[in-house]
This record gives C-alpha cells, structure tokens and sequence, in this order.
C-alpha cells in the first residue's frame, strides 16, 4: 500500500482498495463494453472468449453478480500478497502483465503466416500501412500537418479506449 505522511493508516488502506476498486471494476465494466469493440477493432474471437468466461451461467447476459465475481477475480489475481490490497508493487506487476500481452498481441497481428516469426515484409507492412493511413494526400510524403492530424486522432483514440475500460 502507498503511504504518506498526511494520512492515517486507515485512510491510505481505504484510499488503496478504492483505487483497486476502481481498477478492478474497469476490468469488469470491459466485459460490457467488448462487444461493441471486438466488432469495431477486430477481436471478436478474444473478447467472445472473455464475456464467455464471465458469463458463468451461460445465458448469453453477464449479471450484476458475474461482473462482480469477475471484478473480485481480477482483484485477487492483482493482490499478489493476499493482504486485501494492491500495493504500487502489485499495480507495476499487472500492468506489465497486460503490456506483455498486448506486445504479444501486436506480434500476432503482423505475424500474418502464423509462423512465430516477423519477416521484413510483416513487420514492414504494418508500417506501410501506418504512412499509407497518415499520407491522406497520397503524395508519397507526410507533411508536418498531416503528421500532426495523425496523432491527435491517435491521441483521441488513446482517450476513447481509455473511456471504454
């Protein structure tokens, strides 16, 4: 747990397990929002598995009581410790926990033969597309307006997938 010196034990302990809280059920509140995602990002496959994991009665509907069992789940998968909260210790672990899997992630999409390895042309595709996506003029160059246009809309898209979550 993260501590200063301006508040109680109490008040920090509280403070934690809200945060936690509030992480957790981020995770939670996902599982409502992936459909709608899955469809738009191309996903459906992991994220189906997803609401099928926390869809524990299988009706096709996820309760109040299966987001929160889910929501406890990820809880207790995050306080490594057990001591019933997550510590800035922990929240590092899990975050480098869901970096290394969206970087897996990432490698299967360009990973298109499914062989475990990058060729130049997978791993440059990827890039063509990108410059393809920001030279919205098609001039073969990318202007500093163009590139300026390309991460404001990256940046936004950033901040909608953070809503979403």
């Amino acid at each position: 747990m993260i501590k200063s010196s301006g508040k109680s034990t109490s008040s920090n302990r509280k403070t934690a397990l809200l945060g936690a809280a509030s992480l957790v059920a981020g995770a939670a509140l996902f599982a409502f929002a992936a459909p709608a995602m899955a469809e738009k990002n191309g996903m459906m496959d992991r994220h189906k598995a997803h609401l099928e994991e926390v869809d524990t009665d299988k009706n096709g509907k996820i309760s109040r009581a299966e987001a929160d069992a889910a929501r406890d789940k990820h809880f207790t998968e995050a306080d490594a410790d057990g001591d019933g909260s997550v510590s800035f210790e922990e929240f590092q672990a899990m975050a480098e926990k869901h970096r290394q899997m969206m970087l897996k992630r990432r490698f299967e999409r360009s990973d298109k033969n499914n062989d475990g390895v990058l060729t130049g042309d997978e791993l440059g595709g990827r890039f063509a597309d990108h410059f393809e996506r920001m030279d919205k003029n098609g001039d073969g160059e990318i202007s500093a307006e163009e590139r300026k246009k390309a991460h404001k809309k990256m940046r936004k898209h950033r901040m909608h997938d953070k809503e979403d979550h």
